[in-house]
């Protein structure tokens, strides 16, 4: 069965995160979740969130534990406060994307529409038609590395099966599972010495993976950094 398809994650693989960016994300959090009604102060909601994201990776949900405030808006409202300027800037996909007939799609921890302004920024929402864009709201908030529902719901939309899908992440974590499915899976950016059985290939950059694609070189070993 041809792998016809490409899934991409979006943070962290279609961009890099740097401490400005990450500082983005931290003010974002806080203004929401007092928008929301979070009762302390910017500085007091700012240390919550960066508490949230240091422990759990995720700046959310520690505002959400007493059920005043719902994942679901907090999520809306957080990701339309990331000011997108601070992204870093990053070469760019267009040109590997257009030299192959993959169908692109987006599968992201984010919001759906966050994946559209980054993809737009990106120069890359040509690429994605807008039902191939899922975010974790589309998915109940569950997380890839414990739930088959992300790349089920995204299976879904796209008609395909696990087979005929390559998925790229910059977390490994997030691979087990779609491994497991049957997918192809691709690590970019944050490499290991020895990675785990259920990465297929690592490639220093999307677009280096993307040059392997279109190049159709043969299978190389998930430890060689290309």
């Amino acid at each position: 069965m041809t792998r016809d398809t490409i899934i991409w994650d979006v943070d962290g693989t279609l961009y890099t995160f740097t401490p400005k960016f990450d500082a983005s994300c931290v003010s974002a959090a806080a203004i929401a979740a007092r928008q929301l009604g979070y009762p302390g102060s910017q500085e007091e909601a700012e240390a919550l969130a960066r508490e949230g994201f240091d422990a759990h990776h995720n700046g959310l949900e520690i505002f959400c534990r007493d059920n005043t405030i719902t994942l679901n808006d907090l999520h809306r409202l957080y990701h339309e406060h990331i000011d997108i300027a601070e992204m870093p800037p990053y070469a760019r996909l267009t040109s590997f994307m257009r030299r192959t007939e993959h169908t692109h799609a987006a599968l992201t921890h984010g919001s759906a529409d966050w994946a559209k302004r980054v993809l737009a920024q990106r120069q890359l929402l040509s690429f994605f038609s807008p039902e191939h864009i899922v975010g974790m709201e589309n998915y109940n908030f569950q997380k890839k590395h414990e739930s088959e529902l992300p790349f089920e719901t995204m299976l879904a939309r796209l008609g395909k099966q696990p087979e005929q899908c390559i998925l790229v992440e910059d977390s490994h974590r997030n691979l087990a599972i779609p491994h497991a499915m049957g997918m192809e899976t691709i690590l970019v950016h944050r490499l290991l010495d020895e990675p785990p059985h259920y990465v297929t290939h690592q490639f220093k950059t999307p677009e280096l993976f993307m040059r392997h694609l279109h190049r159709q070189q043969p299978n190389k070993p998930a430890n060689r950094l290309l």
